[in-house]
This record gives C-alpha cells, structure tokens and sequence, in this order.
C-alpha cells in the first residue's frame, strides 16, 4: 500500500519485547518474525527503555526513551513522533491506544482477565488495564482476538459490532523432534531415566500450581516436576514451602525465568506437560509442547475447550484427578501415541504464518480502505 510512491509506514508498539519477554512479548515477536514483507510499506518498532535483540524482524527501531509512566509516555512522547513520522496505522499487541494520533489503530485482545477476575491483580494495576481496554476498544478501527471466546467476551462487555473483530489464533514453531537429541539433552541436563513433567508459563493464582504440586504425592518417586515461569501471583504463593509440606521438594524444581533455549531443551525433555487454569482467552503454551510431541494435561475453561479438544487430555482441578490423569499419560502407551498424533495435526493447522499474514492483509485493507 502507497501514497504517491512512497511508503506507508506502520508503526508497532514494542515495549513488550523490552526486558524479560513474556507471553504477549513473544506473539509480537513470532507475528512480525513470520510476516511476508508488504510491498509498500516499512515498519517502526517503538521502545520506551532500551531496543532489544529484534532477531530477524524487519523493521526500524526507535527508541523513545523515558522514566515517565507508561500511560504518559503513549500519550505524549510517542503520540508526538507517531504524527511527526506520518504513521498511517499504529499497532500494539495489549489493549491499549493512543490518544492525539490522527491515524489507524489496531489492538490485540488474549483475554478479559481484569475485568473476569479483579481478585488476581492488585488494586493499581486493575484500574490501569481496565481503564485502558475499555478506551482501546472505542478508540481502535480493529480488535485482533486469538480465540473466539474472547471474541464474545468482549462483544458482550462492551457491546461492540463483531465486524470490528478479526480472529487470529496463536501459533507455534513447526518442529521436528529427535529421540536422539532428547536423549542427549538429557543427560547433559543430569536426568536419568526418570519421567519429567513441565509447566511453562507467568504463574497466577488461576494456573494452579498448588493443586499440581501436591499431585506429586500419587506419583512415583521417579516422577519430578519441572516449573518454569516467574512468580506473578497476588497475594503472593510461596510455592517452594508448598513442597515442602507435602514432602516432594526434592522432586520439584522452580526455574523461574530462563532463556529461551532452556525453555526450548526442557520441553525437548519431557515426558508430559501439565497446565491447569480456571481462566484463559488461549493457553498457548499446551500447543508448544505438542510441538514438541509432549502430551499435555490441561484443565476445562471454554477457550481451552475450543482450542484443545480431541488433541489433550482434560483434567478436573483436583490433586486426585490431576494425578491419575498425569499417571495416565506417562504410562498408557495407546493413549501416549494418540495423544501426541493428535497434538502434531494441531500443531499443523496452528502455524504463525498464517497468523502473522492475516493481520498484514488486514494492515493493507485497513489503510487502503481510510485512503
């Protein structure tokens, strides 16, 4: 898309890539890694505090440094260079705008959480997200949602036209695994021949990591449980001491924030993951161990229903169940083997190509269409 031959130029709001990247940090950074260059138009990625490792993204960064609140850096330091650079469309992967920005916006909804569950999130931080989604909402021309759930999530909190909506799932990295190099990885690790079950994710109060812990008691001794994911939850769980009082600590461990090629070697490692929640607009980490060819052991919330049936075993939130379901896992082979043959073809349909050229055909058709 061009005006008079030259290019338009998007504008992408970064600061998720900044620091330790967590779930959003790396959607925004699978979408543009994976998107087809447009034919007419460049990329600016804005940072507040520092440009990060782009890893293969094309695009320009600019660094807008500043020690003022997020809200008054969007809406003043970045508004300003967003109009004196003649962006067309502006893009963030949260639920937030820009005030005083003359051109398109465009937004990516994962989940309502905020708005579902104000008891997770401490009082300052509810007000903040909330008050942002609701005036992203008005103020944006597209709402991007990663599942249908949450796209009727948010056409009946804020009554809005489902036109404004565009479904763009989550994807994955297509992989093949290596019996070998799992070996290998193993060893390198310090695992024998023992089971690992893993959870990777920011862990919240709504993941259940407790009722996981405790499910350990069922399990064999040579079972360990592997948590990777840094402590986010309010009011603060100290998950150690919960293993501790259900004497299993030597068979748990918490990596907290790892880089991604840990992350990368543990899911190449286990045996089975686990990925209980009350409460999610995706769950997209169940789908990165399938590519892995992990089984997963996942609760029911009607996101995840959408996004994982027929392909992962469901699991009521309950130590008993949660362990029986995981026992199954490890040790039924029939059930292994359909487990994992069913992940690899949702592995196959979830790529983030076409996730990524969605939205840029959607970037096209959006400023064509306010030409």
């Amino acid at each position: 898309m061009s005006l008079g031959g030259e290019f338009v130029v998007i504008g992408i709001d970064g600061r998720e890539l900044e620091g330790k990247p967590t779930g959003v940090g790396s959607y925004l950074g699978n979408v543009l890694r994976n998107m087809e260059p447009g034919a007419n138009f460049r990329m600016q990625i804005f940072f507040k505090n520092e440009i990060p490792p782009l890893d293969a993204i094309d695009a320009e960064p600019v660094l807008l440094r500043s020690g003022s609140r997020n809200l008054l850096w969007q809406n003043g330091t970045l508004a300003r260079e967003l109009n004196n650079r003649n962006v067309r469309l502006f893009f963030t992967p949260t639920a937030n705008s820009i005030s005083f920005f003359s051109g398109i916006q465009a937004i990516t909804i994962h989940d309502l959480s905020h708005f579902q569950h104000p008891e997770w999130f401490r009082l300052r931080e509810r007000w903040v997200r909330r008050f942002s989604a609701r005036r992203a909402v008005r103020r944006a021309e597209r709402i991007y949602v990663v599942s249908n759930h949450v796209r009727g999530e948010i056409i009946q909190r804020f009554g809005i036209s489902s036109d404004k909506i565009l479904l763009t799932p989550n994807g994955v990295e297509q992989r093949n695994p290596d019996p070998e190099s799992r070996f290998a990885l193993r060893k390198s690790y310090g695992y024998g021949s023992g089971k690992i079950i893993l959870y990777v994710g920011s862990i919240f109060q709504r993941r259940h990591l407790p009722v996981v812990i405790e499910a350990m008691k069922k399990l064999g001794e040579d079972v360990k449980l592997v948590v990777i994911g840094e402590n986010r939850t309010y009011p603060r769980m100290d998950l150690p001491s919960i293993a501790h009082k259900h004497s299993v600590t030597q068979r748990v461990s918490f990596l907290e924030y790892v880089p991604s090629k840990v992350v990368q070697d543990y899911y190449g490692m286990a045996d089975a993951f686990v990925y209980l929640s009350t409460y999610e607009g995706f769950g997209i980490p169940p789908l990165e161990a399938m590519s892995y060819g992990v089984p997963a052991v996942i609760s029911r919330t009607p996101a995840m229903d959408e996004v994982y049936k027929g392909c992962a075993e469901f699991a009521a939130i309950h130590p008993d169940a949660v362990a029986e379901s995981l026992q199954r896992v490890l040790c039924d082979q029939a059930l292994r083997e359909n487990l994992i043959q069913a992940g690899f073809e949702k592995v196959q349909h979830s790529r983030w190509r076409d996730t990524a050229n969605v939205i840029r055909n959607d970037w096209e058709h959006l400023i064509g269409a306010g030409s």
